[in-house]
């Protein structure tokens, strides 16, 4: 119920690894700062932070928020 409409279709996927590619498809619209890189192996998904625009000293903030929300979704 935190993440409104967007953690219904998220809980809605069949697997984890199809809810980290919704999320991902859509994150762009959520206003973050923070953009990411999906690298897939056989048994494992990474992402990769990345700026969404220049950050200068925000970027350890950013970076910090992003993994609070990550952590929020589990």
């Amino acid at each position: 119920s935190d993440f409104g409409v967007f953690g219904y279709a998220l809980m809605s996927c069949p697997t984890l690894g199809d809810a980290a590619r919704m999320g991902m498809r859509f994150w762009g619209m959520t206003g973050a700062e923070v953009t990411l890189e999906e690298f897939e192996t056989e048994t494992t998904l990474y992402w990769r932070p990345r700026e969404a625009f220049p950050l200068g000293d925000l970027w350890p903030f950013a970076c910090e928020r992003w993994a609070a929300a990550v952590l929020g979704f589990s």
